[in-house]
């Protein structure tokens, strides 16, 4: 269907799904947030229907420092030399949409 439309009603189409994604995602926060508030603040720590029952899981890992956190340990000079070791240069694609002028 979508390589059937022409590129105005494509554009529409891509701008719409992306604002409901962006709306769906904040109400899921919200829901999130209620349902964790809940949860902590009950006895057992859980909340339970007659099917499930949804508690809070904690997961330690290990994050890799920015390099603004590494430069505030170490330094600036430090960062300049060791950037190559540091950094991995990439590229990635972004759809860029802008008005025309």
């Amino acid at each position: 269907m979508s390589n059937q439309l022409n590129n105005r009603d494509l554009l529409r189409a891509y701008e719409r799904k992306t604002e409901e994604r962006l709306k769906l995602n904040r109400e899921i926060k919200v829901l999130r947030d209620v349902m964790t508030d809940r949860i902590v603040s009950s006895e057992d720590h859980q909340m339970t229907t007659e099917t499930k029952r949804v508690t809070i899981q904690y997961i330690n890992a290990d994050r890799v420092k920015s390099i603004k956190e590494i430069e505030d340990e170490y330094g600036e000079e430090w960062i300049d030399e060791n950037r190559r070791r540091l950094v991995k240069p990439v590229e990635s694609k972004k759809i860029k949409i802008e008005p025309l002028e």
